[in-house]
């Protein structure tokens, strides 16, 4: 019977744990999405990130939407402080910047390949010969400057 009890406790432990992390999970969730609403309303950024611009709002309309939205996440927040604080200052530690470096590596590679795809499609198709050479040429261009930015990142990873 004292197993039981044992074990119904570690459950319950696991399952406040998870219940925790679960409500930080949702504040962060909240706080990328209030980030997205203001460059929506503000800069015209798309929250799909591709596609035309959006027509920012006028500066008084966008402040209008913008005050009450900081106070959802100003509320979602003290609610994650409350509840869960060691996993919010958790959630909120700066990681190294060995990590902001890999990022930086993940997505340059990411970004070269949205250049050298074009390339190598066109490429493939020889009837599009005039595709081609636009996009090898933007291919030989930009090889460079991703070099550049790679060294450069590597320099970080050196240190």
């Amino acid at each position: 019977m004292q197993q039981d009890g044992a074990e119904r406790e570690g459950l319950n432990r696991l399952l406040a744990g998870q219940r925790r992390r679960h409500i930080v999970a949702r504040y962060m969730t909240a706080r990328r999405w209030a980030d997205a609403f203001e460059r929506a309303v503000v800069s015209g950024v798309s929250p799909t990130g591709y596609g035309p611009p959006l027509t920012p709002l006028a500066p008084d309309v966008a402040q209008g939407l913008l005050e009450p939205v900081a106070a959802i996440i100003e509320r979602l927040r003290a609610f994650a402080a409350e509840q869960a604080p060691a996993e919010l200052s958790a959630a909120e530690a700066p990681r190294s910047e060995r990590h902001t470096v890999l990022w930086a590596r993940n997505l340059l590679e990411r970004l070269a390949e949205a250049v050298e795809g074009p390339a190598h499609q066109a490429s493939a198709r020889a009837e599009v010969k005039g595709l081609r050479e636009g996009a090898q040429c933007l291919a030989d261009d930009v090889r460079p400057l991703i070099a550049r930015a790679r060294t450069a990142l590597a320099a970080l990873e050196d240190r």
